[in-house]
């Protein structure tokens, strides 16, 4: 019998409709909560602060997430025993997505993802390089990537297996590099010579061993090969000498809610209000840290880190009076200790009251005051706190306009303050030029973050918090992946102890050594 009846086959092998999508992506996981009530018995002694935060730890949870509190009665201090009922946002699952993008970097990580409804064959994806307005290509046939550590040209979907998630999504992720560094480094080369540093990419697939039908667009085989289509991968794999984008630094200092931290929006800030935004403070920060060398990704993620934590962004202006600079209020003190001195040899001082440690601080004070130069009443005023790290003292505001050839500045130190380039340019100076241990690019270089931070401070203030943000700066910029001058620095990254810290080594470090210690990673 005929295999044809009316001019068709008889038997056809079925079509999906299968249109293939592929396209570069990143992953996001986004946590789902749900609102859950729970119970808890107060402990005796136990305010509705600490009920709180005993639930908040126990359950492993952030206090936000806790939506309402309500007791069986009303207490201030419990007696014990009293029953709470608490309401909080309870995370149930992670919801997995794969957001496309069509910009990356060199040596980062992206996904390439496929949709295809087909349930058999083996996908083959190659990514391959459109020249654009560039005359010769930086990538030779197609670009070869790392999936985990092994170097490919081409990845491979089995459809029958390899499936992600729903609905029918294959992804896997990839590292934009060859593998061995020598490959790299010419890579980067080739990049240099272009103006724009970067160059744009395709995809070509192709099914095989597949009983279904699959679409591709335009009957061809190639994906995001339009224009403002393909994907661009600048040849700039990190930080060092690239300027920061607004964005980027919202992002370095985004609050734990994923808000925007709003800048300088303290009373007493002096800034005009057109430069309180990140388009000009990201710009000024820029030209600080080109000024001063802070030019490699770990060395602009441990100046960030430190100047933030400094005031964290909300003035430019010391919020005390200035007073305890000014040798005038400490001179009673200095004059009664000289008195307490002179005669510490007697059996019986007569001045014994005046060697309180109170009165020997108020000497000391005094003492201070004058090296730095305030010997004029109001110059404790006049010379407090300003900038980013807070210049304090008239010996350090001449150095610093001395630096800037404008010593005449020195009438008018408020300008550090009202002047957002001097905010952040005073700050990128402190920390190369005056700081008490010297160039702290140089502790940087190594990943010390606490000579840096100790540098800055002079001492443990808002050390976790400084800690945080290095942290955090560090992952967001991927530094241990992606940069290209970390290969000297011996110690891990990211990593903070007094063992491997420079401030072993230095006598203020050996003297709080149990106090550093406590806070080791």
């Amino acid at each position: 019998m005929s295999n044809v009846e009316f001019n068709e086959p008889r038997f056809v092998k079925p079509t999906m409709g299968n249109t293939l999508d592929i396209y570069f992506a990143e992953k996001k996981v986004t946590p789902i909560f749900e609102n859950t009530e729970e119970s808890i018995v107060a402990n005796k002694g136990e305010n509705e602060k600490k009920i709180k935060a005993r639930f908040v730890k126990d359950h492993k949870i952030n206090s936000k997430d806790i939506i309402s509190y309500t007791p069986e009665k009303t207490f201030k201090t419990a007696v014990g025993g009293e029953n709470i009922t608490i309401k909080y946002k309870k995370k149930v699952r992670d919801e997995i997505s794969f957001p496309k993008i069509e910009k990356t970097k060199i040596k980062q990580k992206v996904w390439i993802v496929a949709v295809c409804n087909s349930q058999n064959g083996i996908l083959s994806v190659e990514i391959l390089e459109n020249k654009q307005t560039n005359s010769t290509a930086i990538y030779e046939g197609s670009a070869k990537f790392l999936v985990g550590e092994e170097e490919k040209t081409k990845i491979e979907f089995d459809l029958s297996k390899d499936k992600t998630g729903e609905p029918n999504i294959f992804a896997k992720e990839i590292k934009l590099q060859p593998k061995s560094n020598d490959d790299v480094k010419l890579l980067l080369d080739k990049y240099k010579e272009r103006p724009d540093k970067n160059s744009f990419h395709f995809i070509k697939a192709s099914v095989s061993g597949n009983e279904d039908e699959i679409i591709y667009p335009d009957n061809s085989n190639e994906f995001l090969n339009k224009d403002a289509k393909r994907l661009e991968i600048l040849g700039v794999p990190c930080y060092c000498g690239i300027d920061f984008t607004a964005e980027q630094i919202e992002e370095f200092y985004k609050k734990s809610n994923g808000n925007v931290k709003a800048l300088f929006t303290a009373d007493n800030c002096p800034l005009p209000a057109d430069k309180k935004t990140y388009k000009e403070f990201t710009t000024e920060l820029n030209a600080a840290m080109k000024s001063y060398e802070i030019n490699t990704c770990i060395r602009k993620a441990h100046f960030l880190a430190q100047i933030e934590a400094e005031t964290f962004f909300d003035t430019t202006l010391e919020y005390a009076s200035g007073w305890d600079y000014d040798h005038t209020t400490h001179l009673d003190n200095y004059n009664n200790y000289k008195l307490y001195l002179a005669n510490v040899s007697k059996p019986k001082n007569p001045y014994k009251d005046f060697g309180t440690k109170a009165v020997k601080r108020g000497h000391d004070r005094y003492l201070e005051c004058i090296e730095h130069g305030h010997d004029v009443k109001g110059h404790g005023p006049k010379y407090k706190g300003r900038g980013l790290i807070q210049l304090t003292w008239k010996d350090t505001y001449e150095a610093y306009f001395g630096k800037l050839t404008k010593p005449t500045l020195i009438t008018t130190p408020e300008v550090v303050a009202n002047d957002l380039n001097m905010v952040c340019d005073s700050a990128a100076w402190y920390w190369k030029e005056r700081s008490s241990w010297g160039n702290l690019n140089n502790y940087a270089d190594n990943d010390d973050f606490i000579s840096a931070s100790v540098g800055v401070n002079g001492g443990l203030n808002g050390f976790e918090h400084r800690k945080a943000n290095l942290k955090k700066i560090l992952k967001t910029l991927q530094t241990k992946e992606t940069c290209i001058n970390i290969d000297k620095i011996t110690k891990v990254i990211g990593e903070y102890k007094y063992e491997t810290s420079g401030i072993k080594n230095k006598q203020w470090g050996k003297k709080n050594k149990s106090k550093i210690e406590a806070y080791d990673d």
